[in-house]
């Protein structure tokens, strides 16, 4: 259906997602024969509101405030889908190739925009608006540190990961090449307190962040949160051991001059290799070019 919207609205492959969130938008508000009512009913328990429907790809208005006694008072744009939080809709503009990017957590921003003078524009809009502090190009952000030189961002969590090794007491412990064995033994008494789940969830903010290469251990180590025994706590030891050795690792993001952005994926899974349920094990990997960083 994501398809077809596409086609038929004649727009740009590059708003697949928008496409495909308005198409699951549109089939949870129709009736299943499967459940006999609406999936949106089903969910809530409240009827869908069907007043606000709008033809995918369609003409629409956005009105501009601020804008002097003989400006045009509204924008033309094109219809591509429903806000999640709000009734508002989603405007595409295709005329212009300013994009600005807002990362909100609690009272912290991160503000990109696609040039310098619009980011200068909505960093004045922000603060005429909102009491706020510019504290300049981001270096430092959720234990993360950014460094940005020559059309390069690079991030690590150096700071961050050191913090951990301090607090589970594996600062001067021996570096290592590997973050695991090849497979993790399920014997040994119950852990009682709650060092291991604390050690998993503090890898797990760094595998989510700048780490993709400790995807699967950390993976395997999070099924046993709920009823961790010794031998989980002793594979988490080697984990701490290869982040000391490769504290400066980092991800690092470079401009494409001549190669076009375009998703490169890989996937693999072993066959029924886990002892204790006997399933496979599956992983993926995705980049936006061929030499690019994973971004999944």
């Amino acid at each position: 259906m994501g398809r077809c919207l596409l086609i038929q609205s004649k727009l740009p492959k590059l708003l697949w997602p928008y496409a495909i969130m308005t198409a699951a938008y549109i089939r949870n508000r129709c009736f299943s024969d499967h459940l006999k009512q609406t999936p949106f009913f089903a969910l809530t328990g409240i009827m869908p509101d069907l007043s606000n429907m709008r033809v995918f790809g369609s003409d629409c208005y956005v009105y501009n405030r601020d804008k002097k006694k003989l400006d045009d008072r509204c924008s033309k744009g094109i219809f591509v889908g429903y806000d999640k939080g709000s009734p508002a809709y989603l405007v595409y503009f295709p005329e212009t190739d300013n994009v600005v990017i807002i990362l909100v957590w609690v009272d912290d921003l991160i503000v990109a925009a696609s040039n310098k003078q619009l980011l200068y524009n909505v960093k004045q809009m922000l603060k005429d608006r909102f009491k706020m502090k510019d504290l300049g190009k981001l270096s430092h952000f959720l234990g993360i540190d950014f460094k940005q030189c020559d059309g390069t961002i690079k991030m690590n969590q150096r700071r961050y990961v050191c913090k951990i090794l301090e607090k589970f007491d594996m600062s001067n412990c021996k570096p290592r090449h590997t973050p695991s064995e090849q497979k993790i033994e399920c014997s040994g008494e119950t852990l009682t307190d709650c060092i291991y789940r604390e050690a998993v969830g503090s890898l797990i903010y760094v595998m989510a962040c700048t780490r993709p290469d400790l995807c699967w251990i950390v993976t395997k180590l999070s099924q046993y949160l709920s009823n961790p025994i010794h031998d989980h706590w002793v594979a988490v030891k080697p984990v701490f051991r290869y982040l000391n050795g490769t504290l400066d690792y980092e991800l690092c993001f470079s401009k494409c001059e001549n190669e076009m952005l375009h998703i490169v994926g890989y996937s693999y899974a072993d066959w029924a290799s886990s002892p204790d349920d006997r399933r496979s094990t599956g992983g993926y990997c995705f980049s936006l070019s061929e030499r690019g960083p994973l971004v999944s």
